[in-house]
């Protein structure tokens, strides 16, 4: 029991620091390529605990009482009413905007450096299937 608990730990302790060095690394990525577009530095979403766990709480709570899309709005509002803003969830940060030309960017002009991500098709696959909701780059 005592080594099974020992290699929990351990496995537990390898993936946070695996997820806060992938965090850290993405978020210069994402600022060094930010700057050199000479785009300025989205706001952050707060969270009062790690990995924003009360942020996913809360939109999983809004989306079990169907008003998902109106919290997200109202994290807007709460933030400000940021064009673009970043929200982290378990690790991974999310980007949020209503910026006009972001969305031309994101769905025309620049439409091939921007994805999906593998998180986003493996949940819409099963509902949605082969379709431009799941598919980047070339197939979309």
């Amino acid at each position: 029991m005592h080594s099974y608990l020992l290699a929990l730990t351990w496995g537990l302790s390898a993936f946070i620091l695996y997820k806060v060095t992938t965090t850290i690394l993405t978020r210069r990525h994402h600022a060094a390529e930010a700057k050199r577009l000479g785009c300025q530095p989205a706001p952050i979403r707060p969270a009062r605990l790690p990995f924003a766990i009360d942020n996913l709480r809360r939109s999983l709570k809004a989306d079990r009482e169907k008003r998902f899309p109106d919290d997200v709005v109202a994290v807007y509002e709460e933030m400000g009413r940021p064009a673009t803003w970043i929200q982290n969830i378990m690790g991974t940060d999310m980007y949020a905007t209503v910026d006009p030309k972001n969305i031309q960017a994101i769905l025309a002009t620049q439409f091939n450096d921007f994805s999906l991500g593998p998180s986003r098709r493996g949940s819409f696959w099963p509902l949605l299937g082969n379709g431009i909701f799941t598919q980047d780059g070339k197939p979309w």
